[in-house]
């Protein structure tokens, strides 16, 4: 279970994350643009940053929900599974 703050993994956490072969990932999300960066590492869809093995396992989303936890703001909680 992931609930990383607004500035997200990170490409290198995430790719490290991708290395210790978890079976499942739940990752919860306040900011769409950090979550699709570091959900491009996940999937292997961007380019796996230097030093990453490129034989880490690629994940594949399950289901994705939003929650809108703060109406009348821009503000979005993102799950993905």
């Amino acid at each position: 279970m992931l609930d990383p703050p607004r500035s997200g993994l990170g490409q290198s956490t995430a790719a490290k994350l991708a290395e210790v072969q978890a079976p499942e990932i739940v990752y919860l999300s306040c900011d769409p643009s950090t979550l699709t960066r570091d959900l491009a590492v996940l999937l292997q869809t961007e380019r796996m940053p230097t030093g990453a093995k490129p034989n880490a396992p690629r994940y594949e989303l399950a289901s994705v929900e939003l929650f809108d936890l703060f109406p009348q703001t821009h503000h979005i909680e993102t799950l993905f599974i």
